[in-house]
């Protein structure tokens, strides 16, 4: 049997409304390693923003800021941080456009106050029609992931990743032709609202350069790499993994690059696909 790498985005892939991982689908996943393959999260969330109980849920590794950060076990084997130059162009840009930024870091996240008053002008239930939102907005309660962005230091920390908030989105739109020359700028399309909202992934550590990684890693051939997202910060993990398949509730283009579709995960949509595939 040739040993398979497996990447699972978390929200809206393996966690949905509920929040949890469910049982039938974590049994499904786990049966994968207990065949001998590997098998990683590739999430967006900055590694302080994933919850205990998936770090400690018995996968191989995780990969966290949509491909800056990769573990094995516990082992950070990989970091790859915004050039501060940039950095500060970015944040300068921001701030003459009056968009407010979100710096998503290792240890911690560091929100502007005028994007954390604008999550709590929204009604949760309107945020469930997109699951990052909504974990950016629970992320708000924790006081030991989000702190003001005040008490950032450019010079000491890191930031692999950023993410954005905008009342005026053609004020957003002056910034676009600077982002989308230096980041993978991206929108949260299903999230319909007045706000521009989304997030910049650095173009060279994306979901998809983390793939790559650790297929080379490991030793294991692309072709024997399997993908399952839900949102358009998964698009080049699905495009660069031999097998890929995205939620029936993705944006059209993901489903695109995709092979097959699953459902939801409070429909316990990985369990079912894993079993269709009989891997």
């Amino acid at each position: 049997m040739n040993r398979k790498i497996f990447f699972f985005d978390i929200d809206g892939t393996i966690v949905g409304d509920s929040r949890k991982l469910r049982r039938a689908n974590l049994d499904a996943i786990l049966r994968l390693k207990e065949q001998g393959h590997l098998i990683f999260i590739c999430t967006g969330r900055a590694p302080v923003s994933i919850d205990k109980y998936l770090w400690e849920s018995g996968f191989t590794g995780v990969i966290a800021s949509a491909g800056s950060f990769i573990y094995v076990g516990k082992e950070k084997i990989y970091e790859n941080c915004i050039d501060k130059e940039l950095l500060r162009q970015t944040l300068r840009l921001f701030e003459e456009n009056d968009v407010y930024p979100t710096l998503e870091t290792e240890e911690a996240v560091y929100q502007h106050t005028k994007s954390a008053a604008m999550f709590l002008q929204m009604e949760v239930s309107h945020l469930r029609n997109n699951l990052e939102m909504l974990r950016r907005f629970e992320d708000l309660r924790k006081t030991f992931v989000t702190v003001p962005l005040d008490q950032f230091d450019i010079d000491k920390v890191p930031v692999p990743k950023l993410s954005y908030m905008a009342k005026d989105p053609v004020k957003f739109e002056n910034c676009l032709p600077f982002l989308k020359e230096h980041y993978h700028v991206v929108t949260f399309d299903r999230f319909k609202s007045r706000f521009a909202h989304g997030e910049l992934i650095q173009k060279s550590c994306t979901k998809g350069d983390a793939v790559k990684f650790l297929c080379d890693y490991y030793d294991i051939p692309l072709t024997d790499s399997y993908g399952f997202g839900d949102s358009m910060n998964d698009y080049e993990m699905l495009e660069v993994c031999g097998h890929s398949y995205a939620c029936t509730e993705s944006p059209d283009a993901l489903k695109a690059v995709s092979d097959g579709e699953f459902l939801p995960p409070d429909s316990d949509g990985m369990a079912k696909l894993l079993s269709q595939l009989s891997l």
